[in-house]
């Protein structure tokens, strides 16, 4: 989970936690590449927000399926455009969510990409 919201943080890592997942969290795209170099076997899975700090969530996405194609990323964003999810999909981006989401999406997106993974 790469998000600079404190509250956003929070509430995703519980809601997947409770779900059964392991949850590495980031607030800048530094910090959370630099911990997926570290951890990538291990995650198949990835929130990732838009609008960062430090950079573009876009850019991030971009280093992340570099290194690790199969990685599944699903982008969040209160700032979405048509163009935006046209450019999120064309990198790779599982999907592209609206900021506010419903949860069952998140849970929905990890599924699916937990599905993917096996079927590999």
């Amino acid at each position: 989970m790469i998000d600079d919201e404190a509250d956003m943080d929070w509430m995703m890592t519980k809601i997947l936690r409770n779900a059964g997942y392991q949850v590495v969290t980031a607030r800048t795209g530094a910090e959370g590449i630099a911990k997926f170099q570290r951890t990538s076997p291990r995650i198949h899975f990835m929130v990732l927000d838009m609008r960062l700090p430090d950079r573009n969530g876009l850019e991030v996405l971009k280093q992340i399926k570099t290194m690790a194609p199969r990685t599944e990323v699903l982008m969040v964003t209160a700032f979405g455009t048509p163009e935006c999810r046209k450019r999120a999909k064309a990198l790779g981006a599982l999907e592209l969510l609206d900021k506010p989401f419903r949860v069952e999406k998140v849970l929905k997106a990890a599924r699916l990409a937990f599905d993917r993974k096996e079927r590999r």
